[in-house]
């Protein structure tokens, strides 16, 4: 099994001090969105190659396809900018790879931390995983076989996600084509680092974009049971939902959205 290269998705970066904020010890390929056009590329720690692309565009879906365009490592683990790694990760995600050698993809566990402390431990079992099960994972915990990403041929949704016209779900639709296109996704015990929780570039509450938008994922993600899947979600989440907007409105926004989808007005 070959390196590993992790592709960050990240915004307004002038130079490549995320390489020691984030603890990266593997090549990295930073997809910056600035507000000009640059390069940059350096050598660091044991012969790494870090490189940064800089556009002016905007949305992180445009943003991670860019870094997979860009990618040369035989293992790309995808990453938030917010991501700090345990110290051998790259040696760990490579020999998760060697333990499951019919994986294509395998999803690993981390910790959430809030003011710097660990508040939730995201704990996998190493096991192969359904559509479902593999929703609840976001994508910087998310790692694939280049060769496998090739075959399939899949790219993250523009349309969805930080910076795009609908909120967060790119990464559930990326994992949904993965199962399409008949790749073996695996979670994994190994925890690769800390997610910071203390702040977000989307979520503004339980608004009624948010249901909106909710909904419209739905539609896409689950085109035979989008309803269904939009009144699992308020009965999942219903103390946090119930707090901000009662269950009948936060339902007909939802489906609203649905319905904007099917009707391919998206």
């Amino acid at each position: 099994m070959g390196g590993l290269e992790v592709l960050v998705a990240t915004m307004n970066q002038k130079d490549l001090r995320k390489i020691q904020e984030m603890n990266i010890q593997s090549d990295v390929f930073f997809a910056n969105q600035a507000a000009e056009y640059a390069y940059q590329e350096k050598e660091f720690g044991k012969g790494y190659k870090a490189r940064m692309l800089t556009t002016p565009e905007r949305g992180v879906g445009k943003n991670r396809n860019k870094a997979l365009l860009y990618a040369e490592g035989e293992i790309l683990l995808f990453s938030d900018d917010d991501m700090k790694y345990y110290d051998g990760y790259a040696e760990k995600v490579i020999s998760a790879y060697k333990e499951l050698p019919e994986a294509d993809v395998i999803i690993f566990s981390f910790h959430l931390t809030k003011k710097g402390k660990v508040c939730q431990t995201i704990q996998n079992k190493t096991k192969r995983l359904s559509l479902f099960r593999s929703m609840r994972y976001g994508t910087c915990v998310l790692s694939i076989k280049k060769e496998s990403w090739l075959k399939a041929n899949i790219y993250f949704s523009s349309l969805f996600g930080g910076g795009a016209p609908y909120s967060a779900g790119e990464d559930s639709l990326f994992i949904r084509e993965c199962f399409k296109k008949k790749l073996r996704i695996y979670s994994h015990e190994y925890i690769l680092g800390e997610s910071s929780q203390d702040s977000s570039t989307w979520f503004e509450g339980y608004t009624k974009k948010f249901f909106y938008d909710k909904g419209m994922l739905y539609a896409a993600l689950f085109p035979k049971v989008p309803r269904l899947m939009c009144i699992q979600f308020i009965v999942r989440h219903h103390e946090m939902v119930g707090k901000e907007m009662i269950f009948s409105e936060a339902i007909k926004y939802m489906f609203e959205g649905v319905q904007y989808w099917e009707k391919g007005k998206a």
